[in-house]
């Protein structure tokens, strides 16, 4: 039995974060941080588009309930609606709602990436350990993550080239998948059957010796062959 296949399935961006699979619409959003932009992919016609946004920082796209042109996207310490056809390369309108007030004597500190849970909430700055790189010698930082259906956490390991798969429970490491890129940012279970991982990358502060090793660095992978599906991202209640 062959192992998991990675391929690259978009052009690099500076900093690749945030990957939603929509099940019902079996569309992958996803944004370019520093872009700052939204971007959103149909495996079905491989389609690319995506959407600039003013501000310096867009960091999350998650589909709210019940439409099928508004998103809630992060913009900064700052929490907005977006509201986009998926084609235009200019926003329909971008509301601000609310402003993450938490960590207040550290101003410059931004959102960066976040999902919501069954219930459609947000979540983006409660934590607890799960699992240590350290103890358990992985290489990199612990970044964007998804649970499968198994409960077992796939995470992505910036500056480690790879994407690992955890038991929260008891902490264990239990397989690596190696990504083309140091800086894998965030993971998300796609595909029609949820069993594709898709693979956020960055392509920031990397010297000319690993652009040159990692010419794909930044670009948006996907990993099939895992033998084991996720669940469906979830949109976000208002």
């Amino acid at each position: 039995m062959s192992g998991p296949k990675v391929e690259k399935i978009s052009a690099p961006v500076s900093l690749g974060e945030g990957p939603h699979w929509d099940h019902d619409a079996e569309t992958l959003y996803y944004v370019d941080i520093k872009g700052p932009t939204v971007h959103k992919y149909v495996p079905a016609t491989n389609k690319h588009t995506a959407v600039k946004i003013d501000g310096v920082h867009v960091s999350l796209v998650i589909p709210l309930e019940g439409t099928k042109d508004k998103f809630v996207i992060t913009v900064g310490r700052n929490v907005a609606i977006l509201t986009w056809d998926g084609e235009s390369s200019t926003p329909t309108d971008v509301k601000y709602v609310s402003a993450v007030d938490n960590e207040k004597e550290l101003q410059g500190n931004k959102l960066n990436d976040g999902k919501a849970d069954p219930t459609g909430r947000l979540w983006t700055a409660n934590r607890r350990t799960a699992f240590d790189f350290e103890i358990n010698e992985v290489d990199g930082f612990p970044d964007g993550m998804a649970i499968d259906i198994e409960g077992k956490l796939w995470v992505a390991c910036f500056g480690g080239s790879q994407v690992i798969r955890v038991d929260p429970a008891s902490g264990k490491l239990l397989s690596r998948i190696p990504i083309p890129t140091p800086q894998v940012t965030s993971v998300a279970f796609g595909g029609p059957q949820l069993d594709e991982l898709y693979v956020t990358s960055g392509n920031i502060l990397l010297n000319e010796g690993q652009k040159e090793a990692y010419p794909e660095s930044g670009a948006t992978f996907r990993v099939t062959g895992l033998g084991v599906k996720g669940l469906p991202g979830q949109p976000i209640k208002l």
